[in-house]
């Protein structure tokens, strides 16, 4: 699947600012940090993301979401990683990117996510959660996909590549 630059099926009044051509990108207001982040999008249109999944071995159907919107940059640690994963949540609660964890890159080896230290404090504590009677979540999975920006969010980064 390709991505698109829209708003796909997103109801315009859940982003606060309309998200979908409800507003104009001069009335979205970006703190400093949701600036340099969109930033990112100017060099390439679409950057990769995973969630981190408690699955179960025992239970096909029984799966749940430990960590969200996970976006690496080099040397993070948990905290810093759930920072990241506010703020992307942030930006796409506002309209301006898609977090689309059933759309992969498929040029992109996502090693990095698979080999890093916070996935693997993941896998750590599902392993340790495993061995405790009656727990159903004894397998970690990476869920690979990926962001890409909207219309909404390109014209805003036009915006913000002025600024910068």
């Amino acid at each position: 699947m390709e991505h698109e630059h829209c708003c796909h099926d997103h109801d315009c009044h859940d982003h606060g600012c309309g998200g979908c051509g409800g507003c104009s990108p001069a009335e979205i207001t970006l703190t400093r940090p949701q600036a340099v982040f969109l930033a990112r999008f100017a060099q390439t249109p679409f950057l990769p993301l995973a969630r981190f999944l408690y699955l179960s071995s025992q239970e096909d159907e029984l799966e749940s979401v430990g960590l969200t919107a996970v976006h690496l940059t080099g040397g993070e640690d948990l905290e810093a990683a759930k920072a990241t994963g506010t703020l992307l949540e942030q930006l796409a609660g506002m309209g301006l990117i898609t977090l689309d964890y059933d759309i992969s890159l498929s040029n992109y080896d996502y090693a990095e996510y698979e080999t890093s230290p916070i996935f693997a404090q993941f896998r750590q504590a599902v392993a340790e959660g495993a061995g405790r009677p009656g727990f159903l979540f004894d397998t970690a999975a990476l869920e690979k996909g990926s962001m890409a920006l909207t219309d909404l969010g390109l014209a805003v980064l036009e915006r913000v590549m002025e600024l910068l």
